[in-house]
């Protein structure tokens, strides 16, 4: 809703979304673990004093599971 409520991202804050999503999912993966959904809904966001993105988490692993290698 704070998103929404600023109005439109500039690339800057586009570009971190994304690179903070690729490096988390990059995490997940070299620990063997697969979210499994990959929504805008399952990611927080969290802005700093000066209203700018700061950190961007991802929420819900209810559908995540473990890869067993070799299966």
């Amino acid at each position: 809703d704070e998103l929404l409520d600023e109005g439109s991202l500039t690339d800057r804050d586009k570009l971190n979304i994304i690179v903070q999503i690729s490096q988390a999912v990059e995490q997940l993966h070299a620990i063997n673990v697969v979210h499994r959904d990959i929504k805008p809904d399952n990611f927080l966001y969290r802005f700093n004093q000066n209203k700018q993105l700061a950190i961007v988490k991802i929420t819900d692993f209810g559908t995540s599971s473990r890869i067993e290698l070799g299966k």
